[in-house]
C-alpha cells in the first residue's frame, strides 16, 4: 500500500516520483502533548512569591517581596490584603487598593488612591511594621505606617532616612 500524501512543504518542490508523507494530525497532537508535559515538569515546586524580607528569604530563595494576600507583619498584630477594586471616575477601571487589617480581620485602613491594576505591585513588611509597596508602573515605592491619626501612605524618597526591605529593594534594581 502506498503512503498517503497530505501535501508538500511550502517552498520545496518534490522531485519527480517523490512522495512526501506528513505525520497525521493525531500523531502531531500526541507529540505536542508529550512535549508540553515534559517541559512543564519540575523537580521542585515553584517559589512562593510572598513575604517580607525575612519571611521571603525562607519561602522564596530570591528574597523578593511578593503578592501574598493576608500577609502578616512581623509583630503579628496587623496584616495586609491588596484587592483589585473597581474605581469609577478614574483613568483606569480597576486599582490595587492596599488594606491594613487588624489581627481579628477588621479593616484599619484602605488606600483609596491605589495603583492601576493593569500594572503590578509587590508588597512586604519591614521589621518596624511598616508596609512597603513597589509599583511597576512608575517604579515608585510607597511606605504605609501608623501615625497618631491612623494609617497613611507616603512616597519613599531614596535620599531619606528609611530603607525599603530587601525584597522591595530587589524589585527596584531588576
Amino acid at each position: 500500500m502506498d503512503p498517503v500524501v497530505f501535501g508538500r512543504f511550502v517552498g520545496e518542490s518534490a522531485s519527480p516520483g517523490e512522495v512526501r508523507v506528513l505525520p497525521s494530525a493525531r500523531t502531531m497532537l500526541l507529540l505536542t502533548v508529550v512535549a508540553l508535559s515534559v517541559v512543564g515538569c519540575r523537580d521542585e515546586p515553584a517559589p512562593d512569591r510572598a513575604g517580607s524580607a525575612p519571611a521571603a528569604i525562607r519561602a522564596n530563595p530570591t528574597g523578593l517581596s511578593g503578592q501574598q494576600q493576608d500577609l502578616e507583619a512581623p509583630g503579628g498584630t496587623v496584616s495586609v490584603r491588596v484587592p483589585i477594586l473597581a474605581v469609577e471616575g478614574r483613568d483606569f477601571a480597576n486599582y490595587w487598593c492596599p488594606e491594613v487589617l487588624a489581627a481579628d480581620g477588621q479593616r484599619l485602613f484602605r488606600d483609596e488612591e491605589g495603583f492601576p491594576a493593569r500594572f503590578n505591585v509587590y508588597w512586604g513588611w519591614d521589621d518596624e511594621q511598616r508596609l512597603w509597596v513597589y509599583n511597576t508602573d512608575d517604579g515608585g515605592v510607597w511606605v504605609y505606617s501608623e501615625g497618631p491619626d491612623g494609617w497613611g501612605r507616603e512616597a519613599w524618597r531614596p535620599d531619606g532616612e528609611l530603607e525599603p526591605p530587601a525584597g522591595i529593594q530587589a524589585h527596584r534594581v531588576r
